[in-house]
């Protein structure tokens, strides 16, 4: 019998410009989460969290 070699999820990065890219596109489409997020191979719930991540930024960096 041969071992059965069970292959290990490889989980994706994106960088923080993909993602503000990402939210962007989906916001300025019209289109829904799910449709863009197909499009661009990722989970529309991913898409989500990143957008309500960069809302929780503050806009303009660290400060003065």
């Amino acid at each position: 019998n041969e071992p059965v070699i069970q292959s290990k999820k490889i989980r994706k990065k994106f960088d923080k410009v993909f993602k503000q890219h990402a939210v962007e596109l989906w916001l300025n489409s019209g289109r829904a989460a799910t449709v863009v997020a197909a499009e661009l191979g990722i989970h529309a719930q991913r898409l989500s969290a990143w957008r309500t991540r960069s809302q929780r930024r503050p806009q303009g960096g660290k400060g003065a």
